[in-house]
């Protein structure tokens, strides 16, 4: 209808194809889609859980006069074969057909190069009659082509890999293991930045993460509290990042007190499983068995760690041979008298010769300090299945509640719960305060590295960068004035801290903790990135000259030397 001079027009979107179905929960909806300006054939979604999806339009064509739901026209495919010795023709009637017979050798044909959607998909008008005729069709999909992984929503707790030693030089791969609060265990690769493994390992969430060698860890969870009691049900788990392999340990266990924390020892053969209000127990770190149930009378553990220092031996045809020493300063321990004079200490190449399966043959006494809930320090060594009681510290006044303890060569440094540090030089036998004033301290670290005393602090407000050495102040960030909230923190490198924050990132910092951008040209990738957007302004326009023409050269070249301004 309408009067006279109006014309109406019926438009009609027919739909030509459509992707796959996406499983979708509540986090993982579509908020956000792009499409390549250049192709029109590549497009990126992106979920609420951080994942983008990566989905390109593809062809197939069907030749023939089949009946398909949507007829579509290719001028890449040939229309017609006369015969065997004539070759065919696109079936075009443009005029700037460049890649028909007329630039081809003879007996040769060049198929059309479908770079975009407009290769893919011609118009009817853009095609000869002869072409329509023979309805040469083809359908087009979306495929997924790629998936790009997120990290899992906050809060996370992390721990980097053993440190890199000139023993483990040849299979060090900087990881750094993630728990999440769905019980997945996120492996990163921190000098890329890639997700290596992803392991749906518990039910619960995850409370903390330890590694036992360079390619396994131990994670553990319980759920949350539901009763009166304070008992849960405990996860402990452990898993070969390279196989997959995981073994569940302590399996058919009754409620119980939850686990407080996990310890492995400096030379991975032991760990420690500290429960909330039960005794701890000692495990074979080698052989995943427990060794020893401390008895029900014992103090009850508020903070724990494995010192830096122990005695091997190695057995030999029943002979006691001295390892040797290699780092001098290593041989202090808060007992000196319990070392025998036949037996050297442990080094940190030692250490790294454990991370790549080294000698299980060995024996080796090693020994940790834990402080009780009245803040009294103890010692104990472990042989085998032998523990040893050493000596008893009685508390500091000025200390509360110890929090965290670190250990790095002859310094130990507790932490309370007001803020307080407290350094023991087990050289000299003094003590120094240090006074935060910046309340409860959750957890304090060591740097890696020989000689290097940076110790990592971390608060309820953010983090403190610390030289023990000389007691001096290196760096400190503040939440939320400098940055958002602190979840957890470890060391990368050597300067390198590692930043868990409430909004889901990863932050390796530097020393100054100002920034966490690293450019891509410093990425340590196992292979070259190759992108022309990548290059400097003058190596760009020489590319961008050479791929046009090159009047100088006989011949066509894409081989580029210096001589050409790179």
């Amino acid at each position: 209808g309408g009067s006279a001079g109006e014309h109406y027009y019926e438009v009609m979107y027919d739909r030509k194809c459509h992707s796959e179905p996406l499983r979708l929960n509540k986090q993982s909806r579509p908020i956000g889609l792009t499409l390549d300006p250049v192709s029109e054939k590549h497009m990126a979604m992106v979920l609420g859980d951080g994942r983008v999806v990566f989905k390109q339009v593809t062809s197939s064509p069907t030749p023939g006069r089949q009946v398909v739901s949507t007829p579509l026209f290719t001028p890449g495919a040939p229309s017609s074969i006369s015969g065997p010795s004539q070759a065919p023709h696109s079936g075009l009637s443009i005029a700037d057909n460049h890649f028909g017979l007329a630039t081809s050798p003879a007996g040769v044909h060049i198929n059309m190069p479908k770079t975009s959607l407009a290769d893919m998909v011609k118009p009817a008008w853009a095609l000869a009659d002869n072409v329509k005729e023979l309805g040469h069709r083809v359908n087009l999909r979306i495929l997924m082509t790629g998936l790009m992984p997120a990290m899992s929503p906050p809060p996370l707790v992390i721990r980097m890999c053993p440190p890199l030693t000139t023993r483990n030089i040849l299979q060090y791969v900087p990881r750094l293991a993630a728990g999440t609060q769905s019980g997945v265990v996120q492996v990163f690769n921190v000098a890329t930045g890639v997700l290596e493994r992803e392991f749906a390992l518990h039910t619960y969430p995850v409370r903390g993460v330890e590694w036992t060698s360079l390619t396994s860890i131990l994670s553990f969870g319980h759920q949350p509290l539901s009763n009166s009691q304070g008992l849960v049900r405990n996860e402990l788990m452990y898993t070969d990042i390279l196989t997959g392999r995981t073994i569940t340990l302590r399996p058919n266990k009754s409620d119980e007190t939850s686990i407080d924390m996990v310890r492995v020892s400096y030379l991975k053969q032991y760990f420690i499983v500290v429960f909330k209000e039960d005794p701890f127990e000692l495990w074979d770190a080698r052989k995943l068995v427990p060794l020893r149930t401390m008895p029900r009378r014992f103090p009850r553990v508020s903070a724990l760690e494995w010192s830096p220092t122990s005695h091997v031996k190695t057995r030999r045809d029943s002979e006691s041979h001295r390892a040797t020493e290699t780092e001098p300063g290593k041989n202090e321990s808060l007992v000196p008298k319990e070392a025998p004079h036949t037996e050297a200490s442990m080094t940190e190449s030692m250490l790294s010769l454990a991370d790549v399966g080294g000698d299980k043959s060995s024996i080796a006494k090693e020994s940790f300090v834990f402080t009780d809930t009245e803040g009294q320090l103890y010692h104990f060594s472990v042989e085998g299945n032998v523990i040893k009681d050493g000596t008893k510290v009685p508390p500091d006044s000025q200390m509360s509640a110890i929090t965290s303890i670190a250990w790095k060569s002859h310094e130990i440094v507790l932490s309370d719960a007001d803020g307080n540090l407290i350094v023991w030089d087990l050289k000299t036998r003094i003590s120094r305060h240090i006074a935060t004033h910046r309340g409860w301290i959750r957890k304090v670290r060591f740097a890696p590295g020989r000689d290097n005393m940076k110790l990592v602090v971390l608060f309820a407000d953010g983090i403190d960068i610390w030289d023990v050495r000389d007691v001096v102040l290196v760096s400190q960030v503040k939440s939320p004035r400098d940055i958002v909230k602190v979840v957890d923190v470890d060391w990368g490198a050597s300067d390198r801290p590692v930043l868990a924050t409430i909004d889901g990132c990863l932050r390796v910092m530097d020393m100054a903790l100002k920034s966490s951008s690293t450019p891509i040209y410093q990425y340590c990738t196992k292979e070259p990135i190759v992108s022309p957007y990548l290059l400097a302004g003058e190596a760009s326009l020489n590319l961008r000259t050479l791929m046009t023409q090159q009047p100088w050269r006989p011949h066509y070249s894409l081989s580029f030397t210096g001589e050409d301004g790179f």
